[in-house]
């Protein structure tokens, strides 16, 4: 069965603005999973957007994956620097953006 990773709050802020999270619920099937930083990002904009708060209750994000391994954790931060132009002075910083053109 194929899953569906959320490596970035924003697909979740939006369906949550639009009061559309059953949608995204439904389509995904149980497929749908988070990682502990998205989790993280989803708890603090539910300040925002009180929707998001309903998403670790209800579960159907399963479990947030944690990532421990040193080696994983280095993988992740090459791709966020490469991809993402992410620092590791700002970890925790929302990269799901466009980096401007060079």
């Amino acid at each position: 069965m194929t899953e569906f990773l959320f490596p970035d709050n924003t697909v979740l802020c939006n369906f949550a603005v639009v009061d559309r999270l059953d949608l995204l619920r439904s389509v995904l099937g149980g497929r749908g999973r988070w990682t502990a930083a998205v989790a993280y990002e989803a708890a603090k904009s539910a300040r925002a957007l009180p929707a998001l708060a309903d998403l670790g209750p209800e579960g159907w994000l399963d479990d947030p994956i944690e990532i421990t391994a040193e080696s994983d954790i280095q993988q992740v931060n090459r791709v966020r620097r490469a991809v993402f132009g992410g620092t590791d002075d700002k970890p925790l910083e929302h990269l799901g953006k466009p980096r401007p053109a060079s």
